[in-house]
């Protein structure tokens, strides 16, 4: 054995025990917050113990047939079947999110839907992609690697991952197979791919060790992003055992250099850093982002990338909210020389979303409480003239809160309970006016009418999105667009026309859908597809994505229409290989019995 093999295995078990004695062997290794006081029930399958409250059975029901679906055939591509697992569901947090954690082992589902998701059930997306990390982790014990699981337990595995399993992989494998295994997926949308895109295009490849681990100095697109591609990518060219062997080689000798990238070679006959670079090359051609026939309201700016969000007129200024490296979130007013002036720095938002009109700002906010896994989404407004800030409502978790033309009134998505949305309608002082049920669409973006006596919704409904109006006289509802296979989103509703993103030619573009005539137009797009944006007369308002982040621009949209039908599901090269590779998931709502712990 060469001596620095020795060192090696010398310095890695003095590390590990160092890490083991650490550890109180009786205490919770890894603590993300604890839940009010519920009384909770728990549900048996033949591979997942699903622990949840009491009184939200049907959701525990729900989630374990969905893992038991999914554990068939969810680790077909990784050639292995984990483990039962303990699964826990967090239903008091009123955002969207889910996690694997070991030491402990177990899964941790936050049930609240996000608006911000695309056409997908989140129960069925949640499921799908935290069951493949389950998958992940799970296949590293094997070989070698199960005499130290013995040895030190289940913090091996933490040890084992952040040593050795670059974080690209991980998430970018489960999005894959998400997208491989259903009809949705981020793989298909077409502005999950855009940053990596527009940063290869227009500043080329990084340097492998900064896109992995980040920079302060330039963006750098997540590990979501660059880990999809570069799955894909294997996957494509080289099949599903490339990441079979690189997960194998760091089970099997977890004491040597960097045999995830050994296991790479052995496929591809690349290096780890190789096999990147190569990925990555056919995004290198030259593309312009700038949209066209339009005026830039905000210039890009190399050193601070910044994002603005939902830019709108008030008082002959625009008003938008924005994120950037140098700063805290804020509103922002942007005069018509490009200058921009702070209004208010704020808290963190539900969702990037907010509405405004010359008076106030409207906006949802997420409030703690003195429990971690037990928060609010709240609807916040802002006098602009008076600088004051108040709480429309307090408890409870609420959307996409839009304010109505005339000022008085506020439209907010709200999350009732863990199957059921609706629609309320709050006066300006907090008063709940109206409330619109919708049982188990989710609403995504609201908009008002001209006259505000009707408001038009974007639900997410049966895996795919519609479009309705509501009368608030009436009560009456009509669905204007039904069954669109992708991620429309920025809804607006003025001269009887609807306005919406969806996918056009791979990327995000701004529609048209006349409710006269039933026409529909493109009426803006860009180079790495646009985003938020709002609608005066003619004149449209939008951002569009760059290296440098969302800028703002606008243009008149009379003679820009360009006839198109409405949006359909992005497929690409990897989205059809992934679904060939991957057996798709038919989801179960049988009941079963549970059982009270």
């Amino acid at each position: 054995m060469k001596a620095v093999d020795r060192h090696l295995i010398i310095n890695l078990l003095l590390l590990l025990s160092f890490l083991l004695n650490l550890t109180d062997t009786n205490a919770q290794f890894y603590d993300n917050g604890q839940d009010r006081f519920r009384r909770l029930s728990h549900i048996k399958t033949d591979h997942f113990d699903v622990i949840f409250p009491t009184s939200e059975t049907a959701l525990g029901q729900l989630y374990a047939n969905h893992l038991e679906e999914i554990y068939k055939t969810g680790g077909q591509t990784l050639a292995w079947q984990p483990r039962r697992i303990p699964v826990v569901l967090r239903t008091s947090v009123a955002y969207a999110n889910g996690e694997v954690v070991w030491a402990p082992r177990r899964m941790n589902l936050f049930t609240t839907a996000t608006p911000d998701n695309y056409f997908q059930r989140w129960d069925e997306h949640l499921t799908m992609h935290e069951f493949r990390h389950v998958v992940q982790t799970d296949k590293l014990n094997q070989g070698t690697s199960q005499f130290f699981y013995h040895l030190f337990g289940e913090q091996y595995f933490g040890l084992l991952l952040g040593v050795h399993v670059p974080y690209w992989f991980l998430e970018g494998d489960a999005v894959a197979y998400e997208t491989g295994a259903s009809a949705a997926g981020r793989g298909r949308i077409a502005d999950f791919e855009h940053e990596l895109a527009a940063q290869v295009s227009q500043k080329g490849i990084w340097h492998y060790h900064k896109a992995i681990f980040g920079s302060y100095a330039d963006y750098v697109p997540s590990r979501y992003q660059l880990g999809y591609h570069l799955i894909s990518y294997g996957r494509l060219n080289y099949g599903t055992e490339i990441w079979q062997n690189a997960l194998n080689q760091v089970a099997n000798h977890p004491i040597t250099m960097r045999p995830f990238g050994k296991g790479i070679k052995m496929t591809t006959g690349l290096r780890e850093p190789e096999f990147y670079y190569k990925a990555l090359e056919p995004l290198q051609q030259k593309i312009v982002a700038e949209p066209d026939n339009s005026t830039l309201i905000t210039n890009c700016n190399s050193t601070n990338y910044t994002i603005f969000y939902n830019p709108q007129y008030a008082n002959n200024k625009i008003i938008a909210y924005r994120e950037n490296l140098s700063d805290i979130s804020a509103f922002v007013s942007i005069d018509n020389k490009g200058k921009q002036h702070i209004i208010k720095h704020i808290g963190t938002m539900a969702v990037e979303h907010f509405s405004t009109n010359e008076k106030m700002i409207v906006w949802n906010q997420i409030r703690s409480t003195r429990w971690n896994l037990f928060n609010h989404s709240q609807i916040k407004t802002y006098d602009i003239k008076n600088k004051n800030t108040k709480t429309i409502a307090r408890r409870g978790r609420y959307h996409c809160s839009t304010l109505s033309h005339n000022g008085l009134l506020i439209a907010s998505a709200c999350y009732a309970d863990t199957t059921h949305w609706s629609i309320t309608i709050h006066n300006t002082k907090g008063r709940l006016m109206q409330q619109i049920a919708l049982n188990d669409a989710l609403p995504t973006r609201i908009a008002w009418s001209d006259n505000d006596q009707q408001i038009a919704i974007i639900v997410n409904y049966n895996n795919s999105k519609s479009i309705l109006i509501f009368d608030l006289d009436t009560h009456k509802n009509d669905t204007i667009i039904s069954n669109i296979f992708d991620d429309i989103s920025n809804l607006l509703f003025a001269n009887n026309t609807i306005y919406f993103t969806g996918n056009y030619d791979g990327q995000t573009a701004w529609y048209s859908y006349n409710l006269n005539t039933r026409d529909c137009n493109i009426i803006a797009t860009s180079g790495f597809g646009t985003g938020s944006g709002s609608i005066y007369g003619d004149t449209l308002l939008f951002t569009y994505y760059t290296a440098d982040g969302y800028m703002i621009a606008q243009k008149n949209i009379a003679d820009s229409r360009k006839k198109a039908s409405l949006p359909t599901t992005r497929e690409t090269a990897f989205t059809q290989k992934l679904a060939q590779q991957e057996q798709q998931v038919k989801f179960s709502r049988s009941e079963e019995h549970t059982s009270e712990l």
